[in-house]
């Protein structure tokens, strides 16, 4: 990454550090769950104690959706077949994927078989917990657990392909962090405008690829497969996403709430079009010249390109 973007990512660190405010998390505490077992067309549960920990490709917890799931279990309308997909953590720390348990820690090798690891429903099972929390006295199991074999890191990815595809729930954003499997320059970088300022996926697209996936490459890439899709690991696209993003980081004061704007799709839009014909480097010092409050006032690739056209 260019200066800019590594004296940023300094400088949250540090505001990080100085938050003193409270945040919500989620206790790193043993939960009874129900265990499904046997096929499916005969199947039974078991009740065991177990600790859950999550997979690195697992969404932010939305504590407003676990409140949600909270007033269900209160109300007596969780519906228990909803299923909770993990995997064994003693099987996923030999295959060497990520994994923590919720306070974020790593799961110390001789508590492993403690461990159940969440890819799917851990909002749910965060809802049982604060429930719990809360309820000393009426503690609930969690129910529906199913336990997934995974004989190989692939079997991962292409599980949480197929699931996270098929949710409706998930929007391509989350798709894009399922994607960092793949450890592709251009999809962390994607990934980290989304995470970070809130990107809409297609503008970070845009600015790191180029352009917008078709349906059939942004497939192909959820299932592993990149060596095909053009736009990937094109060295030039990549330097001038990261020329631009230290531009607008220079723009905003390096304000992470500032860099919202740059979201927005003309701007990158603006960028390519007055772009052509034009040498990149002279495009990005004409963007330098440009003010912050100025651009709050454009409203679309033309005005855009209009602007640009005037401070050149």
């Amino acid at each position: 990454m260019l200066d800019a973007i590594k004296n940023f990512m300094t400088m949250e660190r540090k505001r990080n550090l100085s938050k003193n405010a409270p945040q919500k998390v989620l206790k790193n505490v043993p939960v009874q769950v129900q265990i499904k077992t046997g096929s499916r067309d005969s199947f039974s549960y078991k009740e065991e104690t177990k600790y859950f920990g999550l997979l690195e490709d697992n969404r932010v917890i939305d504590f407003k959706r676990v409140e949600l799931f909270v007033a269900k279990i209160e109300e007596g309308r969780y519906y228990d077949e909803y299923p909770v997909m993990c995997f064994e953590a003693a099987n996923l720390a030999d295959l060497e994927k990520k994994i923590t348990d919720f306070d974020g820690k790593e799961i110390p090798a001789d508590k492993l078989a403690d461990y159940l690891i969440i890819v799917d429903g851990q909002h749910r099972v965060a809802a049982f917990i604060t429930y719990n929390e809360r309820n000393p006295d009426k503690q609930k199991a969690v129910p529906n657990v199913n336990i997934i074999k995974a004989d190989s890191s692939d079997d991962v990815l292409k599980f949480l392909v197929a699931i996270n595809t098929a949710g409706k729930d998930w929007s391509d954003s989350d798709r894009w962090h399922i994607a960092r499997n793949l450890n592709d320059e251009s999809v962390n970088k994607i990934n980290w405008l989304i995470k970070k300022f809130g990107f809409n996926q297609s503008t970070a697209q845009k600015i790191y690829l180029g352009r917008r996936l078709s349906k059939k490459e942004f497939s192909s890439m959820l299932n592993g497969n990149i060596t095909n899709i053009e736009v990937f690991n094109d060295r030039e696209r990549i330097e001038i996403g990261d020329k631009f993003i230290e531009i607008c980081l220079q723009l905003s004061g390096y304000d992470e709430t500032k860099m919202k704007l740059f979201s927005k799709r003309y701007f990158i839009d603006g960028f390519d079009d007055f772009s052509k014909g034009k040498s990149f480097e002279k495009v990005l010092e004409v963007i330098k010249k440009l003010n912050y409050e100025d651009l709050k006032k454009i409203g679309s690739t033309d005005d855009f390109v209009m602007m640009l056209k005037k401070a050149k």
